[in-house]
């Protein structure tokens, strides 16, 4: 999966977590964007604490690629 594929994934999956409907569409993509924006940050975190090197890794490459892209939704 491309990093812009699992930006697009993971936004759409916070955007229907709680089911509910916004009258504003663009609040809610908004609120899924900084949901997916925190898991990615969890994650490159995580990579930071386990990783001898992490910033060359291709996991960790991957990630702030992924959230590059989200910020660019």
């Amino acid at each position: 999966m491309t990093p812009k594929e699992k930006a697009i994934e993971l936004i759409d999956r916070y955007d229907k977590v709680d089911g509910t409907s916004y009258e504003c569409e663009y609040i809610s993509k908004l609120m899924a964007k900084d949901c997916a924006l925190i898991t990615i940050d969890e994650i490159l975190n995580m990579l930071d604490g386990l990783l001898m090197t992490p910033k060359e890794s291709i996991a960790y490459k991957y990630y702030l690629e992924v959230k590059q892209e989200i910020e660019n939704i």
